[in-house]
């Protein structure tokens, strides 16, 4: 008996790429997109201008998931020339103005309150509710306002001091040794004719003025010639009045005429009298 083996044969089919169609890969080996990616999207999407920053699978994919976070949370239009008034009060309320002027919380120091007073501040919350506000940018405002306004008062008084200090410079080169008298006698003007509610205020305002402090110390020294003042007494001389007394003295024949017996005593006494006059300006010699 005969076998007979019958043997299959197994045709291999050979696939030819060659035909195939035009490869769509839109990345290369590193997740960067191709060139040329956006011209295979569908057409209605190929022209997204968000679309020309992506470079890749890692910023498209984080470009999605922001955006997913965004959805749901409040969406806010941006206003531009066309933006009615119903609109901006809409945009103002989502970035967290109050519902009424009266809810804006304002505090003053209370060395700021004269500045701020409350009928002012009342006026000023619905001019920062009109103009659509929240708290912060209230807060921001009224410290800067503050700001200012303490910078405006040290300002003054630095001025005011600068101001005194001048005009007590000017006096006390002006009235020498008598200038604690002088001045003494300014103020006891003040004292016997000012009110008690403005004396001081009235003696701090002239502080600063050395003519008028000069002109209310002549007045108090013309009561005193007359006996109006008497219980005030001026025994330092300015020197000026020094000036006028040894002008005086030299005008004498004792000073003049070397043979009057008193010559060399009214000499001694000028001079005395000069160097009193020197140390009284401030020089010496």
């Amino acid at each position: 008996m005969t076998e007979t083996i019958e043997t299959t044969a197994v045709e291999e089919t050979v696939v030819d790429n060659s035909t195939s169609p035009e490869t769509t890969a839109f990345t290369d080996g590193s997740g960067n997109f191709v060139p040329g990616w956006l011209d295979k999207l569908p057409e209605d999407i190929r022209g997204e201008k968000c679309l020309e920053s992506v470079t890749g699978v890692e910023g498209l994919t984080k470009s999605y998931v922001h955006a997913q976070r965004m959805v749901g949370k409040a969406k806010m239009a941006i206003p531009g020339e066309n933006t009615t008034e119903a609109e901006w009060g809409e945009i103002h309320d989502n970035l967290g103005r109050p519902s009424s002027g009266d809810e804006y919380g304002i505090e003053i120091p209370q060395e700021m309150s004269d500045y701020f007073p409350d009928a002012r501040l009342q006026e000023a919350r619905q001019v920062f509710y009109n103009a659509g506000f929240n708290q912060k940018q209230v807060e921001t405002l009224i410290g800067f306002q503050q700001k200012m306004i303490a910078e405006d008062l040290a300002e003054v008084e630095r001025t005011s001091t600068v101001a005194k200090q001048n005009a007590e410079e000017t006096l006390r080169k002006k009235w020498g040794q008598a200038y604690d008298e002088k001045l003494h006698m300014a103020n006891r003007m003040v004292a016997d004719s000012a009110d008690e509610a403005i004396k001081q205020p009235v003696i701090d305002a002239i502080g600063n003025n050395p003519v008028v402090l000069e002109f209310l110390a002549n007045i108090a020294g013309k009561f005193m010639e007359h006996g109006v003042i008497t219980d005030l007494t001026s025994t330092q001389q300015t020197p000026a009045d020094t000036a006028a007394e040894i002008n005086t003295l030299m005008q004498t024949d004792e000073y003049s005429n070397g043979l009057n017996p008193g010559h060399k005593a009214m000499v001694a006494r000028v001079l005395k009298l000069h160097e009193k006059k020197a140390e009284a300006e401030g020089r010496t010699g």
